[in-house]
């Protein structure tokens, strides 16, 4: 399999390109002005968004939606007063 990285913004990579006999594949990634990684886009051009509060702390990461017109699964993340993380919500909602 060859690899290639396309293009690097102040060390963030911006996409990754593997080609192999079955198939071609590029992830692109697309970053906050904080530099947060926000957008995955996987060869499929599915996506999975990630947003962050003030101090940075990322929130929620929704997923590609499992079959088209489905809602996008989210993964919701809180933190206490000592800014740790203090529970992991799934798409089940469970923690």
């Amino acid at each position: 399999m060859k690899q290639r990285t396309l293009g690097l913004a102040i060390g963030l990579l911006l996409a990754w390109c593997g080609a192999s006999a079955q198939q071609n594949t590029t992830y692109s990634y697309q970053y906050d002005n904080n530099g947060n990684l926000t957008k995955v886009t996987d060869p499929l051009s599915q996506v999975t968004d990630r947003s962050y509060d003030v101090l940075n702390r990322q929130l929620q990461q929704l997923q590609p939606p499992p079959v088209t017109g489905a809602a996008r699964p989210a993964i919701n993340y809180t933190y206490d007063a000592l800014d740790q993380l203090s529970t992991v919500r799934d798409p089940r909602n469970l923690t």
